[in-house]
């Protein structure tokens, strides 16, 4: 699923960067363009699991002892 929507991105990308530079006047500015906004997009995947992976998993609140034993 992951590799469909990277293809499609670059897809994207490719049509994007053929209508801002036509690769007759400009052949290495299209790619230019193409590997540095997918670099973006990879960079921006990187970040998103790092902090996933950051993130803890929620604790359950232990409730403090002396106030259960005022319960009881």
């Amino acid at each position: 699923m992951q590799a469909k929507k990277n293809t499609v991105e670059a897809k994207k990308k490719y049509q994007e960067a053929s209508r801002l530079f036509p690769s007759e006047e400009y052949p290495n500015l299209q790619l230019q363009y193409i590997e540095t906004t997918m670099g973006m997009l990879k960079f921006k995947e990187e970040q998103e699991k790092k902090m996933r992976e950051k993130k803890k998993p929620h604790k359950p609140r232990v409730p403090n002892k002396k106030i259960m034993r005022w319960n009881c």
